[in-house]
């Protein structure tokens, strides 16, 4: 039997691993912003996640699979389907591409931050 599932540990640069991938999977229960669920979209990743934190504000219903946070049931069900069903990787790989396309670049988020503290400045 081939293995299917490759935990690589600690990598120094992601994006061969994001590359070599087929579906990103990140149950975690505290995100602030979802960086990890940012990048696997950009490279066309079918997401499935736990629905906490930020991550339903990241990843939309298009490009990934959300469940219940603790809820291992929901998470093993969403893998079963997710590997087993060609036609919804594919679905959600393409929703993956969509909303990849309408994520702000580091420039255009590094022009708010700074837009913002301006204006904060100049309010004092």
């Amino acid at each position: 039997m081939q293995a299917r599932i490759a935990f690589v540990g600690n990598v120094a640069d992601t994006r061969s691993e994001y590359a070599a991938a087929d579906i990103f999977v990140l149950p975690s229960l505290f995100e602030g912003y979802g960086m990890a669920f940012a990048e696997a979209l950009s490279f066309g990743l079918p997401i499935v996640a736990a629905r906490a934190g930020a991550v339903p504000d990241v990843v939309p219903e298009s490009a990934g699979i959300l469940v219940q946070p603790d809820n291992s049931a929901a998470l093993t069900d969403a893998l079963q389907n997710l590997l087993t069903t060609p036609s919804l990787r594919k679905q959600l790989q393409t929703g993956a591409q969509s909303a990849a396309q309408t994520l702000p670049s580091w420039k255009t988020t590094a022009n708010k931050v700074a837009a913002l503290i301006n204006t904060l400045n100049t309010t004092r």
